[in-house]
């Protein structure tokens, strides 16, 4: 992962990263075969834990594979090779034998460690940790003063989030004393569109909020955030074409979603990994090109340095739309297979993604991905193909589904015929 250069720990401390490019391994295990067993409090136990740096040649070869340009590059990876064997923050000793306890260590930064005659000691010990004593990660207790670069690892962490949206948050008006970040429910977003215009120019924030959802919806004139002074709330309301005031309480669930992950796009402080739902729910098939742009400069410009008007942020969708997969870059594309697996005679099942031929992702050393079939991909580039294929009046043994319906489907309508593509 990229982590921000800098951050802020829970006693309000700065902390510097001397690497931004840094790799997370963490192994979860059954404490004493299973839940309950020896009678522990927590069946989980911590097996290994470890936070490292990458060199610049690791993190290019196999991490930074996508077309990029060099000054992006730079901008986010920064540190040179550690100065640390292995450059580990967190690392495990494996125990030498079975009545030998495993132990985590945390390692201070380069130039951390407490000053002695006016000098700083190096590195510094490090701090040994009983895993079995563990109630949590270490990653998440570190402070500036022990690790800054396990700090701002944490930080990044912690402002990954998932997106649901809720139509009955997103229609809620906010108190002067509301927190002016939304949420991942999208609450306080009167709030936060009222912050972003009274930090910037707010006639230009509220014309480029009104020209993105006029790509949606079409009929938008004029977007801002109404300040009652009486009752100290703040309502976001938008104005049609013709003129008609209409509040947040009266939008679709539809724009109201487009409308906040406009206003997320806008919000620099927004950063980190957002991910996000089936985002075509709710929108008019015409208007989906629209929410994929969106998404689109929502993430991270990597051709552009990143900074003001760029920030370091990922954007992650799942979908089952056809329309969307046929739509996103290839390189962009991950199917995810449910795949059986069998470990100690027990099967489980998993995950397992695979990507399109002849992208980065299939190139990668060392980390094998599967090749998405043709067929595979059929359902999503030709789903009109596979219904048309599937009329049930020209099946030689019918499928009990389709005896069902008994009268005539849209696709075999002859109005429509000459304009769907072929099979």
């Amino acid at each position: 992962m990229l982590v921000p250069p800098s951050a802020v720990d829970d006693l309000g401390q700065d902390a510097r990263a001397q690497h931004t490019m840094l790799k997370y391994e963490l192994d979860l295990g059954w404490r004493n075969g299973g839940v309950g067993g020896g009678g522990a409090s927590n069946p989980i136990e911590i097996l290994r834990e470890e936070l490292r740096s990458l060199r610049r040649a690791e993190a290019e070869e196999k991490y930074l594979r996508f077309e990029h340009n060099q000054k992006w590059r730079k901008s986010v990876v920064t540190g040179a090779l550690s100065a640390r064997p292995g450059g580990y923050y967190i690392s495990t000793k494996e125990p030498e034998s079975s009545d030998q306890p495993r132990i985590i260590k945390v390692h201070q930064d380069q130039g951390a460690a407490p000053l002695t005659n006016g000098k700083k000691k190096g590195h510094g010990r490090a701090r040994e940790v009983l895993a079995s004593a563990l109630p949590r990660t270490i990653i998440s207790s570190v402070q500036a003063a022990e690790s800054p670069t396990a700090l701002c690892a944490r930080k990044e962490m912690q402002s990954w989030i998932l997106l649901q949206l809720e139509p009955a948050e997103l229609r809620q008006h906010d108190d002067f004393s509301s927190p002016s970040q939304m949420t991942s429910t999208g609450l306080h977003l009167p709030a936060t569109l009222h912050r972003l215009a009274s930090q910037d120019d707010a006639d230009k924030i509220y014309c480029r909020v009104a020209n993105r959802l006029s790509e949606l919806i079409g009929d938008v004139k004029q977007i801002g955030v109404q300040r009652d002074e009486k009752h100290e709330t703040l309502t976001l309301c938008i104005s049609g074409a013709d003129g008609t005031e209409h509040a947040a309480r009266a939008l679709s669930d539809g724009t109201l979603r487009f409308l906040a992950l406009t206003v997320l796009e806008l919000d620099q402080e927004s950063c980190g990994l957002i991910c996000l739902e089936e985002p075509e729910n709710g929108i008019h098939p015409d208007r989906i090109p629209a929410i994929l742009r969106l998404l689109q400069d929502m993430a991270t410009d990597a051709d552009e340095s990143v900074g003001p008007g760029n920030p370091l942020r990922q954007v992650i969708i799942n979908t089952h739309s056809p329309m969307v997969v046929a739509a996103v870059p290839d390189e962009s594309l991950l199917l995810a297979n449910n795949v059986e697996c069998l470990n100690n005679g027990r099967r489980f099942g998993k995950v397992a993604f695979c990507a399109v031929e002849g992208s980065w992702r299939t190139k990668v050393p060392d980390e094998p991905i599967g090749i998405m079939s043709k067929g595979d991909m059929l359902a999503y580039l030709n789903p009109l193909g596979i219904i048309r294929a599937s009329n049930p009046r020209e099946l030689s043994t019918p499928d009990p589904l389709y005896l069902r319906v008994s009268k005539r489907r849209v696709i075999d309508n002859p109005n429509f015929q000459p304009l769907l593509p072929g099979v």
